[in-house]
C-alpha cells in the first residue's frame, strides 16, 4: 500500500533523535547526521543512524568511538567530545597519518618498556631480559655448568674438549722416577734413575732409539763433600740464619760484632763521663767523676763568670732605699745595674730597689715596679733591667772574629704576671744585636732561665776599658727596638714581636736575681747555678774598680798634710782595687782634722795625675787654718751623712 513521508530536523549537538515514523527521516544540522525510522516490524519506529562517518563541525558533539573526517584524515573519538575546537589529545587519526602512540610495523623506537606474554619458542621471536640473562655474553663471561661441545677442535681457537687434552698429555714427553728403564714412553720423555742419581732422555735418531744421558757425571773434586771440605770461592746465602746451625752471612756477623760492641759501650759507657752527649749523674757521681779528671770544682767556675754583681749584692749608693727611674732615661739601682724605661704617655711612674732574697734563688735581688701602670705602650716606650760589661771581661770571647763564642745566661725572674721576656745582647755602637724569648710560667714564683747566645763573628766589639757589650733582660718593647729572636742584625733592639707588657697594670713588678754569664753553651741548672756566683767580699772589690765610697759616719778615711800656712791640705786616697778609669770626685760633710783641730773644707778635688790604674789618689781641699804648714791630717766622715765617693762607671 502506498506510504507518505516526511522529515525532521534540528540544529542542537546534544539533542536526539526522537521516534520516527517507518521511513521518516531526521536531520541534525549540528552534528551532520541522519537517521530514518525503521520500519523492521520490531524495531518499527527505531531511529537508524545513516552516517557511520561524519565531517568535523565546532557545533557537534562526538561519543566515545565515533568517526569523524577532518582534512581528509578520519579520527576516532578517544572520549565523548563536546561542541568546541578541534583538540587533537581527544582523537587518534587512524587514516592519512600514523598515531605517533603506536609502534610501526617498519621499525620504530618504544617510549617505555615492553613486557612480552613470556619467552620465546621460536628463533625469531622477542626474547625476554631473564631469557637473555641465561646466556653467555660474547665479550666474556664464567659457566655455572658444563660445556658440552660438538667435538674435537679441528683449528687452533677452537675451545677443545677434555679428551682431546688428555689424549694430548699422553703423547707428550713427561718424567719418569724409577731404577730401571720405563718402555712405551714418548720419545724427548725424561728419566730419573732413582738409585744412581743420573737422568736421562729418551733420544732417537734416524735409526735408532735409546735413553741418553742427560748431563755428564759432574766433577766431585768441585764440590763441597757432607764430610767437610774447603771452599776455593766465596758462597752466596739467601739471608740471615734463623735455626742456630744455619749458616751465616758477613752482613748477620757483622751485625752481631757491632751489637756485641755496642753493649760493651754501653756498659763502659755506664761506667763514664761522656763528652758527647748529656749523662743523668747523680750530685756524687758528678763529684767523684770532677776528682777523678782533676777538674775544678763548680764552685771555682765562679772566677768564669762574666757577669759583675749579678746577686745584686752590693749597692753602695742607694743601699736597700727606692730609686726613681725617670722616663726616657735610665738610673743605677745597685752597682753595675741600672734599670730603664720610657712612656711616651708619660703617665707610667717606676721605682727599683735592691732586696733581700734567700733559698733558692740568692742573696738579694732588684725589683723594678710600676707604680702607675705603663698603659698602651707606644713604638718607643720599653722597660727593662740593662747592665754595661766592660770590654776588659768581654775580650776573651773574641767576639767580632771567627773565633766568637757562645754565652750561656743563667738567672732566677719573679713577675707578677706570666708573659714572654727578651734577653738581648749589644756592642758598644748599638749597631750589633741579638735578642731571645724566654718564658714566665707561673706568676708570683721564682724560676729559673737559661740563654744560649750564639757568639758574633762580625761588627764590632771593644776590648778595652769601655763597654765591650751591654746585656738588658726587657720586659717591655714597643715595635721601634723589636727583631726576630735567634739572629745577630745590624741593629739596637732589645725586644720581639712576642715581648709582653708586664707593667700594664699599677703595682705590677719584675724581680730579678742570680744572673750569671759564662763563656761557652752550658746546661746551667736551678740546683748549681748559686756555685756560680762570688762571695760578697769578692763582688765588693770587682765593683769597686767602678764607684768607691767612702760613707760610713764618723770615719777617717784618708791622710794628708797641711800647706800654704794650714789653710789648704793634701790628701792621699788609695782604693782596694785600681778603677777602670780616671774617676769624678764628689763630697758632702767632709771634716779636715789636724790634731784638736777641724775644719769644714769649702772645696775638695783631685790634684795633678791620678793614678787610677794602681788605685792612688792626690785630693786637694780649700779650707780656714788649723795649724802650721806641714802638720799631719785626717780626713773626716763626721755623723750627718758625711760621704767621698770616686765615680768611674760605665
Amino acid at each position: 500500500m502506498g506510504s507518505q513521508y516526511r522529515h525532521r530536523r534540528t540544529s542542537d549537538p546534544t539533542s536526539v533523535f526522537p521516534g520516527l515514523e517507518p521511513g521518516e527521516i531526521a536531520v541534525n544540522t549540528s552534528n551532520r547526521q541522519l537517521a530514518v525510522g525503521d520500519a523492521n516490524g520490531a524495531t518499527i519506529g527505531t531511529p537508524v543512524i545513516l552516517l557511520g562517518t561524519r565531517l568535523f563541525d565546532t557545533r557537534a558533539q562526538y561519543a566515545a568511538a565515533d568517526l569523524m573526517v577532518r582534512a581528509g584524515i578520519i579520527y576516532r573519538a578517544l572520549v565523548d567530545v563536546a561542541p568546541g575546537a578541534f583538540n587533537i589529545a581527544q582523537w587518534e587519526p587512524i587514516s592519512g597519518t600514523l598515531n605517533p602512540a603506536y609502534v610501526q610495523k617498519a621499525g620504530d623506537t618504544m617510549a617505555g618498556a615492553l613486557v612480552l606474554a613470556g619467552d620465546p619458542a621460536n628463533a625469531m621471536e622477542a626474547a625476554t631480559k631473564q631469557y637473555a640473562d641465561t646466556k653467555l655474553s660474547k665479550a666474556g663471561g664464567t659457566m655455572t655448568g658444563n660445556l658440552v661441545l660438538a667435538g674435537d677442535p679441528s683449528t687452533a681457537a677452537m675451545a677443545a674438549t677434555k679428551q682431546y687434552v688428555d689424549a694430548q698429555v699422553a703423547a707428550k714427553a713427561a718424567v719418569y722416577i724409577s731404577d730401571t728403564p720405563p718402555a712405551g714412553v714418548p720419545d724427548n720423555s725424561l728419566w730419573w734413575e732413582s738409585d744412581t742419581g743420573l737422568l736421562f732422555v729418551r733420544y732417537r735418531d734416524a735409526d735408532s732409539v735409546a735413553w741418553v744421558l742427560a748431563m755428564p757425571m759432574p766433577d766431585v773434586s768441585q764440590f763441597v763433600q757432607k764430610a767437610g771440605d774447603i771452599m776455593t770461592g766465596p758462597l752466596t746465602l739467601p739471608g740471615n740464619p734463623t735455626d742456630p746451625l744455619h749458616a751465616a752471612p758477613k752482613q748477620f756477623v757483622d751485625a752481631g760484632d757491632a751489637a756485641t760492641l755496642a753493649a760493651a759501650s754501653n756498659t763502659v759507657n755506664a761506667r763514664a763521663v761522656r763528652y758527647d752527649a748529656a749523662q743523668a749523674l747523680t750530685a756524687a757521681q758528678q763529684l767523684q767523676a770532677r776528682q777523678n779528671v782533676y777538674a775544678a770544682p763548680l764552685d771555682a767556675m765562679s772566677c768564669q763568670n762574666i757577669m759583675l754583681n749579678g746577686d745584686f749584692q752590693v749597692s753602695q749608693l742607694y743601699g736597700t732605699s727606692a730609686v726613681t727611674i725617670p722616663n726616657n732615661a735610665s738610673a743605677y739601682v745597685v752597682d753595675g745595674w741600672s734599670c730603664a724605661r720610657n712612656h711616651a704617655a708619660a703617665s707610667a711612674v717606676f721605682v727599683a730597689q735592691q732586696g733581700v732574697a734567700g733559698y733558692p734563688v740568692g742573696a738579694n735581688y732588684v725589683t723594678l715596679v710600676a707604680q702607675t701602670g705603663l698603659t698602651a705602650p707606644g713604638a718607643s716606650d720599653y722597660a727593662m733591667y740593662i747592665t754595661p760589661i766592660e770590654g776588659t771581661r768581654w775580650a776573651r770571647l773574641w767576639f767580632g772574629t771567627g773565633g766568637a763564642q757562645p754565652i750561656t745566661v743563667g738567672f732566677w725572674v719573679y713577675a707578677s704576671v706570666v708573659g714572654t721576656g727578651s734577653l738581648a745582647i749589644r756592642n758598644r755602637a748599638n749597631n750589633r744585636a741579638i735578642v731571645a724569648n724566654f718564658t714566665v710560667s707561673t706568676a708570683l714564683t721564682w724560676e729559673w732561665k737559661t740563654v744560649v747566645i750564639p757568639g758574633d763573628t762580625t761588627g764590632t766589639w771593644p776590648t778595652d776599658a769601655g763597654v765591650g757589650a751591654f746585656l738588658s733582660i726587657t720586659f717591655c718593647g714597643g715595635a721601634t727596638y723589636q727583631i726576630a729572636q735567634g739572629a745577630w742584625t745590624a741593629s739596637n733592639a732589645f725586644a720581639t714581636p712576642q715581648t709582653t707588657n708586664f707593667f700594664a697594670a699599677n703595682g705590677n713588678a719584675v724581680f730579678l736575681s742570680g744572673v750569671v754569664v759564662l763563656p761557652g753553651a752550658h746546661v746551667i741548672d736551678s740546683a748549681t747555678a748559686f756555685r756560680l756566683i762570688r762571695p760578697y767580699s769578692d763582688e765588693l772589690t770587682l765593683c769597686q774598680r767602678y764607684f768607691m765610697r767612702w760613707g760610713a759616719a764618723q770615719t777617717f778615711f784618708a791622710s794628708g798634710t797641711l800647706r800654704s800656712s794650714g789653710s789648704n791640705s793634701y790628701l792621699v786616697l788609695r782604693t782596694p782595687t785600681p778603677m777602670r778609669a780616671a774617676p769624678t770626685l764628689t763630697w758632702n760633710s767632709i771634716t779636715i782634722w789636724s790634731g784638736d783641730n777641724n775644719v769644714t773644707p769649702s772645696s775638695i778635688a783631685l790634684f795633678g795625675g791620678q793614678d787610677y790604674v794602681n788605685g792612688t789618689f792626690t785630693v786637694g781641699a780649700a779650707h780656714g787654718s788649723v795649724g802650721a804648714l806641714g802638720d799631719g791630717i785626717l780626713a773626716y766622715t763626721g755623723s750627718s751623712g758625711g760621704f767621698l765617693q770616686l765615680d768611674a762607671r760605665l
